[in-house]
């Protein structure tokens, strides 16, 4: 009896000293930036390659599918530490309101089991010529919906962050009717996209209007999202909220369809690709170059147009995650040097994030745009942004140009604050197209 009471109090003391590591946390990295602390998915080290997060089922189909599920699933964290000598991680997993600054939920609320998740599960590539190591590892079941921000740390260096990720999970409290449209005007309906949707609400629901906050997503960005939406009409009635704007709030330019290139095997050249050179340490592959698309539609198969998202293949085998190979990969552009802005390849396997690894270097001599990526093996969608040094904003309809007619996917994230919860909750998921 005396040992279980030991076990109960250590067990207590443990999840306490947990919990005030993630309060430190919070105060340390809000006193760094108190305006806008950043709860955002980014990289911090450039080791750290191929970050993936998604819902848990066969890997080969649920690898593109975005980090949103419904409330009692769980989700796979994967990603690769590239190089012979790996660390030892761990993660920690924070609720956020709809904004994305942490709700007063404590993690003893929301999570099952310790707040700090040791990651133990890792395997060693095999027959790469880049040697990594591939780290995974399930995150617990929440019991709370709501916005989470997961972020992985040195495992003896809490403050020393790796990576961060955001994830949603959501309940369903509210029907979503939604359709995309063009929008009203001449110049807009043949560059942009609408979004017009209705929701509707239980009757438990308080202050409607106030309380329900909507975010409108585009191929699953965060970077360009429509935030805070407020409805144009509430009928109290019906029990419905009305998105249906006529200034384009709910409007996004709808750019162009995805460029992609197959690099899932090394024997065969794949989709754009023009060249491979092998080499003892590590093997260069060579897009074809492109050209800028303004003036045209692009269109390409359904099968590789997957709105920015990746897949990691390996044609030779069916363990990718540590068969597939680490490769340079080389860009090109044919374009004129663009002064007021940097170019940058963009897709969901850099999480449409400008870093230098993105940047492309102007070539005089060759009047185009280059750049190089290690990225693994599989099928990449990607496009050409010019990104704004100032503000790091991202517009690629300068090369990319944007029509209507272009294929997106729109996802619809409804969260309601009821007076009393200290925390949103994600009452509502719909994705239309």
């Amino acid at each position: 009896m005396i040992l279980k009471k030991n076990i109960l109090v250590v067990g207590l003391c443990w999840w306490q000293m947990a919990n005030l590591c993630a309060q430190s946390y919070l105060s340390y990295i809000t006193k760094q930036n108190p305006l806008r602390p950043n709860y955002s998915t980014q990289v911090l080290f450039e080791k750290i390659k191929t970050i993936q997060l998604y819902p848990k089922g066969n890997y080969l189909t649920n690898q593109c599918f975005p980090p949103v599920v419904p409330i009692g699933s769980t989700l796979m964290l994967e990603f690769d530490e590239v190089g012979t000598q790996a660390g030892f991680y761990a993660l920690e997993i924070i609720h956020c309101n709809y904004n994305w600054l942490p709700s007063q939920y404590q993690p003893i609320e929301y999570l099952e089991g310790n707040p700090i998740i040791p990651i133990n599960n890792f395997e060693i590539s095999h027959s790469a010529k880049v040697p990594y190591t591939h780290f995974s590892v399930e995150i617990p079941r929440l019991k709370l919906s709501g916005n989470y921000w997961l972020r992985v740390f040195e495992e003896q260096h809490y403050q020393n962050t790796i990576f961060s990720y955001r994830f949603v999970v959501y309940e369903n409290q509210v029907i979503i009717r939604a359709k995309v449209r063009r929008p009203l005007g001449a110049e807009p309906s043949i560059r942009m996209q609408q979004v017009d949707f209705e929701i509707d609400y239980p009757s438990f629901f308080q202050n409607p209007a106030e309380n329900v906050k909507v975010v409108l997503r585009q191929n699953f960005r965060w970077d360009n999202a429509k935030i805070d939406l407020k409805p144009l009409f509430v009928d109290e009635t019906a029990k419905r909220l009305n998105y249906h704007y006529f200034n384009l709030e709910n409007a996004f330019y709808a750019g162009n369809e995805f460029r992609v290139f197959d690099t899932k095997s090394l024997i065969q050249l794949g989709t754009n690709v023009a060249k491979i050179e092998y080499d003892k340490l590590i093997n260069r592959i060579h897009l074809y170059p492109e050209k800028p698309r303004k003036g045209r539609v692009y269109g390409t198969e359904p099968f590789t147009d997957m709105n920015g998202k990746f897949l990691i293949q390996h044609l030779e085998s069916n363990m990718p995650t540590i068969n597939a190979d680490y490769t340079e990969v080389y860009f090109y552009l044919q374009e004129n040097f663009i002064p007021l802005g940097e170019v940058h390849v963009l897709g969901g396997f850099n999480h449409f994030i400008p870093t230098t690894s993105s940047l492309m270097e102007y070539q005089p001599s060759l009047g185009l745009y280059m750049a190089k990526m290690l990225l693994k093996q599989g099928t990449y969608n990607y496009q050409f942004f010019v990104v704004n040094p100032q503000n790091q904003e991202l517009n690629e309809e300068p090369i990319e140009g944007a029509f209507f007619q272009t294929e997106n996917e729109y996802d619809i994230i409804v969260y309601y604050s009821q007076a009393g919860n200290r925390g949103d909750r994600v009452v509502g998921y719909q994705v239309c197209k």
